[in-house]
């Protein structure tokens, strides 16, 4: 009996029940600390990424917005100062299609709201001033008083 257990013990290359639980119990532990730390780096890169896209977006809606002001600057010059009464009929040579106003609080859209004033609330698209009472006369902006990520009012772009 003695020499069979002798052999049993050389020839058994597995592993215990205890080394077993004490293996699943260390990934446990490390497992308990390491996937709240993965989650939270995640977290954050996605809003990392949530803020380099959104700030893309706001560099785009100016870009846009300083086309606007050139082609309207164009307009001004070739109907020897006359500012166009709208960006939509008489301004398509000009402009044929009004970019986006990309900027999440702009909604992303190329509407162009007629107004008489600078813009004191938050809209969607572009603002055009066409009361020629005005002391703005003529000139267009991003239609919100929303900050973009800088905590600027699109107004001033």
């Amino acid at each position: 009996m003695g020499c069979c257990r002798k052999q049993m013990k050389k020839n058994n290359k597995g592993l215990t029940l205890i080394e077993l639980l004490i293996v699943l119990a260390i990934i446990t532990i490390l497992g308990f600390f390491a996937v709240p730390r993965f989650v939270r780096t995640i977290k954050s890169e996605v809003q990392i990424f949530k803020k380099e896209i959104e700030a893309k977006s706001e560099e785009e809606t100016r870009q846009n917005l300083q086309m606007i002001r050139s082609a309207i600057s164009l307009y001004y010059a070739d109907h020897e100062g006359t500012w166009p009464g709208d960006l939509t009929t008489e301004f398509g040579s000009y402009l044929p299609v009004i970019p986006l106003a990309k900027a999440s609080p702009l909604a992303n859209v190329n509407t162009v709201t007629i107004t008489g004033e600078i813009p004191s609330k938050a809209g969607k698209g572009w603002a055009y001033i066409a009361d020629v009472n005005s002391t703005s006369h003529g000139r267009v902006f991003a239609n919100s008083i929303a900050k973009d990520t800088k905590g600027n009012s699109f107004t001033t772009y």
